[in-house]
């Protein structure tokens, strides 16, 4: 790997080599603020510059990230109360 290319330990984090951060979400935001406090505990574990922390939402229906059991098709869904 050349210090050029992006760090990629998994399917849902890439770390860039100008120290930006991209956080990739395959769930709708629906008011618990995961999109905020996930990527801000990263950030926080990694010593990282929360400027340079970024969410990117997924938008195929990819074995990576889809849910298994819904056919790997991504799926968010709440329960009424």
């Amino acid at each position: 790997m050349r210090s050029s290319d992006p760090l990629v330990p998994n399917a849902w984090v890439t770390i860039n080599p100008d120290d930006g951060i991209i956080v990739k979400f395959a769930i709708t935001e629906i008011g618990q603020w995961s999109m905020t406090y996930t990527p801000l505990i990263l950030a926080e574990f990694l010593d990282a510059d929360w400027d340079k922390v970024k969410v990117e939402i997924i938008t195929v229906h990819d074995e990576a990230y889809g849910n298994p059991a819904f056919n790997n098709i991504l799926y968010t869904a709440a329960v009424p109360t």
